[in-house]
């Protein structure tokens, strides 16, 4: 069983008990909203609780009956008569019905989850694919990217692992959400197409939702809802989820990721040279309205110099002190 459904047979064993607190009910009951498959099994398993913990509540008197009706049959000379009878501990009953019980939550965990064959593998190299899956959804990777999903995909379950960048075009099924994993953190659609950013070497994961609406959130955290134009993000640090509004940017200077839209110069450089601790500055002060959109995620420096200059037509000069940006105009060619 992997550590996922060890956890939430947890949850269950908790909720159960009567045992579980606030939280690990929320997670539960997000967890069980996913598909009719996770209730199916949560059902089963309360199923069986509710027979076992029936079956507790018959007399003692009954079951230490039946133990002795048993032993008086037993006429092993082996066997040395005392006078007394033998009894099971209450304790020994209790242990062998919870071997039961998660025995066959084992088993059930194996009907409903496990697949056969290989899981499905679509990874993109020097440039991006596209990639239609079984459900009619369209992803599209970007270079270097890869995403993997088990063979049994759009028929017990809709759920992808995601490596890297892709833009996702997904069919919405209602009784079946699609899910992506994406570096400790979920994105569940609900009608709609977006795009995720979930590097390994990245402090973030960054989802933009192009159209309709996503849940951004993680087995511990319910993050947050995202519509049309949003951007979620999920600091891998600190494990908290921001949302940012359409055309807003996206200013976190503790991991040195910062993303600009549309914004002017004049407040980009103040941002990189608050981040970065350095002066960058303009040789023609009316270049100062000029306006980019541009993303950086812990960077060097020296390396978004490049990346400013390039996509304007400029050229800079390293400093004492920093960067001294030249350029004629806002697309200088």
């Amino acid at each position: 069983m992997t550590t996922d459904s060890k956890h939430i047979d947890y949850l269950i064993s908790r909720y159960l008990a009567g045992e579980a607190s606030d939280g690990e009910r929320l997670q539960l009951e997000r967890w069980m909203d996913e598909s009719d498959i996770n209730k199916k099994y949560f059902g089963d398993i309360r199923f069986i609780h509710d027979k076992a913990d029936a079956s507790h509540k018959l007399k003692r008197v009954n079951v230490d009956k039946a133990w002795n009706s048993v032993h008086q049959k037993m006429h092993s000379p082996s066997v040395k008569k005392t006078g007394s009878i033998f009894i099971m501990p209450q304790w020994l009953r209790v242990a062998a019905v919870f071997i039961l019980l998660f025995g066959v939550a084992f088993w059930l965990y194996t009907a409903y989850f496990s697949t056969s064959g290989k899981a499905v593998v679509i990874a993109s190299q020097n440039s991006s694919i596209n990639h239609k899956l079984s459900d009619n959804s369209q992803v599209i990777l970007s270079k270097n990217s890869k995403i993997v999903y088990g063979a049994h995909f759009g028929k017990r379950h809709r759920e992808v692992t995601l490596s890297g960048e892709a833009n996702f075009n997904v069919r919405h099924i209602e009784e079946t959400p699609f899910i992506v994993k994406a570096e400790g953190t979920l994105v569940k659609d609900i009608g709609t197409s977006f795009i995720i950013k979930a590097n390994s070497a990245s402090a973030i994961v960054e989802v933009f939702v192009e159209s309709g609406e996503v849940a951004f959130y993680s087995e511990s955290d319910p993050g947050v809802k995202l519509t049309k134009g949003e951007r979620g993000i999920f600091v891998k640090a600190s494990k908290t989820f921001r949302k940012f509004k359409p055309m807003e940017n996206v200013i976190l200077k503790d991991v040195k990721v910062l993303i600009f839209q549309n914004a002017e110069l004049s407040y980009v450089l103040e941002q990189l040279n608050a981040t970065y601790q350095t002066d960058i500055r303009l040789n023609n002060e009316n270049l100062a309205h000029c306006k980019i959109t541009v993303s950086f995620d812990n960077e060097d420096i020296g390396a978004i110099i490049g990346v400013i200059t390039e996509t304007l037509g400029w050229k800079s000069i390293k400093t004492s002190h920093g960067y001294l940006l030249e350029g004629v105009n806002c697309n200088s060619l």
